[in-house]
């Protein structure tokens, strides 16, 4: 669901326990009707009361101060509504405000990514003998196939929506101790091509789907880059909030970066950049980070 400029966003639970993002927008036409809602910033805005139309709209009738029933309708944001991170042990599914919704042991898990074409969490692991990368059957613990990962040294996972295509990055696989940047064909073994990456020890890539930019992360320099494209070519870069990422993650507008230095927390950055709109805890010493929806 396309979120307009200036809207900001309620979250709410049905009541079969679906969380959904209610998109907030003054009342501008006349003859709408509006109640106000405060948000957690303090914000005080209008909701606009709109009859239910759609198949699959939520919604429920909330009493106007002029005593009219009106259904307010609640249109569930398809895509990016779980934050999901790993560390060398546990991956966790949690809201995008925090919530735990589960969580399952995984051994060794260095990289978390979702096909946003199959709705599946993909997931590598750089266990000795046994480097795996693990498709799911959505966001749950059920492995529906796996093949070979390229290296033992996959530092992140990332998905390009635009082609379908699995990116895996290599810690410290290019020259110099750069980075490597692997495209593979479709969700498979199979490698198109590669090439190095600006930074070392490569913990953190994300594929962002609004301009269709790779964006990754380096030690020493503490930078994360942005891409030009899918290519090695960089247009811009800025200093990370917590040392070098150990996981990045794209929700549709905005960057989401973690770190393994405590307090350990997901920032959600402002668009692409240094500035962080707001932070959430999670589990220690964070290995991975992904955005995907259920």
């Amino acid at each position: 669901m396309a979120i307009s400029s200036g809207q900001r966003l309620i979250l709410l639970k049905s009541a079969d326990g679906k969380e959904i993002v209610l998109p907030v927008t003054a009342a501008k036409t006349s003859g709408d009707r509006a109640i106000l809602l405060k948000t957690a910033d303090g914000f005080e805005t209008p909701i606009q009361c709109k009859a239910m139309t759609k198949s699959g709209q939520r919604g429920t009738l909330i009493k106007t101060a002029d005593g009219v029933l009106v259904p307010i309708v609640f249109d569930i944001q398809e895509p990016l509504n779980r934050l999901i991170h790993c560390t060398t042990t546990n991956i966790y599914v949690e809201g995008l405000f925090g919530a735990n919704v589960r969580s399952w042991s995984s051994s060794f898990t260095s990289g978390l990514t979702f096909d946003t074409d199959n709705e599946n969490l993909i997931s590598a692991t750089v266990q000795s003998g046994s480097r795996k990368i693990f498709i799911h059957a959505g966001l749950t613990s059920t492995v529906s196939s796996s093949f070979a990962a390229p290296t033992n040294n996959i530092g992140s996972l990332a998905f390009d929506s635009s082609t379908g295509n699995l990116l895996s990055a290599e810690d410290y696989g290019g020259t110099g101790n750069k980075g490597l940047l692997r495209i593979h064909d479709g969700v498979s073994s199979t490698i198109l091509s590669s090439f190095d990456l600006p930074g070392e020890n490569v913990n953190g890539i994300t594929y962002d789907s609004k301009n269709g930019n790779l964006i990754s992360s380096g030690h020493n320099p503490n930078k994360i880059y942005i891409h030009s494209g899918v290519t090695s070519s960089v247009s811009s870069s800025f200093t990370p909030p917590s040392g070098s990422p150990y996981g990045l993650a794209f929700d549709g507008t905005n960057l989401a970066s973690t770190y393994s230095i405590s307090p350990y927390k997901a920032y959600f950055h402002d668009g692409v950049t240094s500035t962080i709109d707001r932070t959430v805890a999670i589990s220690n010493n964070p290995r991975g980070l992904t955005i995907g929806f259920e």
